[in-house]
């Protein structure tokens, strides 16, 4: 019991000292495609023998949005004055931006091939990187993550400008060379919808909740 008592309070202590707060900052912007530079090619696995036996390429147009979601992740120190006198600082990390895609609505000329773009993607400059790994997400800096899957690893990798996007991705399927390759070409519109900062849930009211807790437990 002991033990459990001192973990309880060793790992409030580390949140005391420099909980971590965090805000949002949102905007989505509207883009579309351009057909004549956008287009995605379909492999099919072949049957029992699991050969890729058939390919279709295709030109590809459509319109989604892109929401840029900024993540200014930091850290609040408390400490206690000669005087008594309680002093706040506060660290901040770079900021980070990532992206999702929304209303996706991007199809082959002939409608035979739909693109899903849900796969998160960081925005470092003006680079996109995209996995569905499952460690690939925005996250507290000072956080740990550790984790597998038992399939290929989609993947997205594009270029932004301030009225342009482009995107090229692979999204396999199994482990026998099928799936489907894109690249996407389009133009930004006016920006379909801003959201000012939106924050987080305040990591001091969880602080003092657990404090609250541990009181009426050990007490």
């Amino acid at each position: 019991m002991k033990q459990y008592k001192w973990t309880v309070f060793a790992i409030l202590f580390v949140a005391l000292v420099a909980p971590v707060y965090a805000s949002v900052i949102t905007e989505t912007r509207h883009v579309t495609i351009d057909s004549n530079s956008s287009f995605a090619t379909v492999i099919s696995a072949g049957g029992e023998s699991f050969i890729p036996n058939q390919t279709l390429t295709t030109r590809l147009r459509g319109e989604f949005d892109v929401v840029f979601e900024t993540y200014i992740w930091g850290e609040v120190y408390n400490l206690v004055s000669s005087n008594g006198e309680l002093l706040t600082t506060i660290y901040e990390y770079p900021p980070e931006t990532w992206i999702k895609f929304e209303n996706v609505n991007i199809f082959g000329i002939d409608e035979t091939v739909g693109i899903d773009l849900s796969i998160p993607t960081r925005l470092s400059n003006q680079t996109l990187e995209g996995s569905d790994h499952p460690c690939w997400f925005p996250s507290d800096p000072r956080s740990l993550c550790t984790g597998f899957t038992n399939g290929p690893l989609s993947s997205l990798e594009g270029m932004l400008t301030d009225d342009a996007i482009s995107l090229t991705g692979d999204f396999p399927v199994g482990f026998f060379g099928a799936g489907t390759t894109f690249t996407i070409n389009g133009f930004f519109a006016d920006p379909a919808a801003s959201a000012g900062e939106v924050p987080l849930p305040p990591t001091w009211l969880l602080i003092a909740a657990t404090l609250f807790a541990a009181r009426r437990r050990f007490s």
